[in-house]
Order: C-alpha cells, then sequence, then structure tokens
C-alpha cells in the first residue's frame, strides 16, 4: 500500500485541519515575537469617495472629477470658471445652434415637398 501512495495511485486521506491550513493562503506574516505583546497598529486613512453618476456629470461640463479630497477646491473654482463663460457666451452659441436647426428644419421641409410632389 505504502507502494501506491508513493507511485500516486493511492491518496492518503487529510484531516480537515490539514485541508484547511493548505486552503490558506499567507500573505506576508513571517517570524512572531515570543513572548513580546504585539502592539496593534490602527490606521485611519481618509477615504474619498465619488459615485460615477458624479463623475460623468463632471465630465459633461468639461472638468475632470476630483480624485483626491484635496481637490475639490480646485474643481469648484473651475466649475464657477465654467459657469461664468457659459453665461458670458451661452447665449450667442444657443442662438448660433437654433439658426443651425432652423435652416436644417427648412431643408427637410422642403425635400419633404419635393417627395410630395414627385409621388403625384
Amino acid at each position: 500500500m505504502a507502494k501506491k501512495v508513493s507511485d500516486g495511485r493511492l491518496m492518503i486521506a487529510e484531516s480537515k485541519k490539514d485541508r484547511e491550513a493548505a486552503a490558506v493562503v499567507q500573505i506576508g506574516g513571517g517570524k512572531k515575537r515570543k513572548g513580546k505583546k504585539q502592539k496593534a497598529a490602527v490606521e485611519y486613512e481618509d477615504t474619498f469617495n465619488i459615485d460615477i453618476v458624479l463623475i460623468k456629470k463632471f465630465a459633461q461640463i468639461g472638468v475632470t472629477a476630483p480624485i483626491q479630497s484635496d481637490e475639490i477646491d480646485a474643481r469648484l473654482d473651475e466649475i464657477a470658471k465654467k459657469k461664468v463663460y457659459y453665461e458670458e457666451h451661452g447665449a450667442t452659441r444657443l442662438q448660433e445652434q437654433i439658426e443651425e436647426l432652423k435652416k436644417l428644419a427648412q431643408e427637410e421641409v422642403e425635400m419633404y415637398e419635393q417627395l410630395d410632389e414627385s409621388d403625384k
């Protein structure tokens, strides 16, 4: 039977403790200090969470979304500048778009009129 185990034909059943120990992956670790208590290191990390919806809204106005909490003030300044720009130049751009849409609408009306006349 020992020969079959060594040949790989048979496997020895492992205990539950051995199977669990084999399934656990230990990262780091190393030697532990025996006899001395380890101090628990508590680290507080200031996390900054931003929702994907907000990232999309920043992209719509052409401002990069803040990645860290200290970038928020700079991004708010950029948004304020964009707001002033849009308030000053928005009316002219809007009027240009309205004229362009009117032109396209008139072209479509003329095209449909030509189609109606050709169908008759």
